[in-house]
């Protein structure tokens, strides 16, 4: 039974992330402290998100030159200009143009 719980918690603790992003995550959380590639500021793991410089959604691959190191707060604002970007392209692709 105690085995079951730990494999789930393990499932939940790798949701949403891919093989090579889950990978690096656990060696970040090993290390203990990295620095967010944007802000430039140094994190304990906790705070700390991996995140595709050019998102799978847009044709990116899961490599790990394609991962990098973000605070929380700067992959909230990354991520929500690139969902803003799809968004408006989306609408251009048809033939909605709102400004």
């Amino acid at each position: 039974m105690a085995h079951a719980r730990a494999k789930n918690k393990v499932k939940q603790a790798n949701r949403g992330k891919t093989p090579v992003a889950a990978r690096l995550y656990r060696t970040l959380r090993s290390v203990g402290i990295e620095r967010c590639a944007t802000c430039v500021l140094t994190f304990p793991a906790r705070f700390l998100r991996i995140d595709h410089v050019k998102p799978l959604a847009d044709g990116g691959r899961d490599v790990l030159g394609n991962l990098q190191i973000l605070c929380v707060n700067c992959h909230r604002v990354k991520s929500a200009t690139e969902s803003t970007e799809r968004a408006y392209a989306a609408r251009e692709r048809e033939g909605r143009y709102g400004i």
